[in-house]
């Protein structure tokens, strides 16, 4: 059985994939200069709100004391990658890797960082840990399977709604299921699974009716890459006042379909 497809519960924002070597697309690049900004704030001291050391899973994801700039936080995150995929079974040679990470760590001195060089070193750096992250042996696959969810507020990454997130009558509208393909060349592209979809059986059965304007959550692909599961709300409180109640229209219901958007099916109610 050939794996072609991974998949992942929220949207891939920050993975825009691109093969070795190949040019990194404006879209990345905007987000690496995004989180150069957020980590120029944490440093300065919003650090100070961050989980403590104990409750990480992995410490590369704080903020140290010894991180005075963006580009610490990316030369150590770098480093901590490249020296784990060494470990790993059927690592690739991160030699070249490992070089240009030490000439840029050379480099860094106070007239980088006063001529506004460091900036450019931190985006060298991010270069070098996208190759790396896609040169991992366990990234056999092509394409990524996702849903886009939409969030309260501009910088709600989260959500923030830890109970309410899985009540269909409280969702925020608009999302949708899809495959991005080709995650490791520089023009990866994105498809609606639903967009030809209809239901093929129980309430919506006969309707025409897509699943297009509502909420989803929670893909889950089978083992052969061929069938998702996944849930989805219909938009009923689109333009109207919502109500705190559960109804056989406002709740999540469980859906299934063929990875090419066939076979539509609801399986609870």
């Amino acid at each position: 059985m050939r794996k072609t497809i991974a998949s992942v519960s929220f949207l891939l924002i920050l993975l825009v994939p691109v093969a070795a070597g190949a040019a990194v697309g404006e879209e990345v690049v905007k987000d690496w200069e995004d989180q150069y900004a957020r980590l120029e704030k944490l440093i300065a001291g919003e650090a100070r709100k961050q989980a403590p050391a104990d409750q990480m899973f992995d410490r590369q994801a704080l903020i140290l004391k010894t991180d005075r700039a963006p580009l610490d936080v990316a030369i150590r995150r770098c480093r901590a990658l490249l020296n784990r995929l060494k470990t790993m079974h059927g690592a690739p040679d991160l030699a070249r890797l490992d070089k240009r990470l030490g000439q840029i760590k050379a480099r860094r001195s106070k007239a980088a960082a006063r001529d506004g060089g460091e900036k450019e070193l931190y985006l060298q750096v991010r270069r070098i840990t996208r190759e790396a992250a896609f040169a991992n042996p366990l990234l056999d696959f092509d394409d990524v399977l996702f849903v886009e969810r939409k969030n309260y507020g501009k910088g709600n990454w989260g959500g923030q709604h830890m109970a309410t997130v899985y009540f269909g009558h409280t969702q925020a509208y608009g999302g949708g299921l899809y495959i991005v393909k080709g995650i490791k060349s520089d023009k990866p592209t994105i498809v609606n699974v639903l967009e030809s979809s209809t239901v093929k059986n129980g309430r919506l059965e006969g309707t025409g009716k897509k699943l297009a304007g509502g909420a989803f959550i929670s893909p889950d692909l089978s083992f052969d890459g061929r069938e998702v599961l996944f849930a989805y709300a219909e938009p009923v409180y689109a333009k109207k006042k919502r109500q705190w109640e559960y109804t056989e229209e406002n709740s999540f219901h469980i859906f299934k379909v063929n990875v090419d958007g066939s076979n539509l099916v609801q399986l609870t109610k």
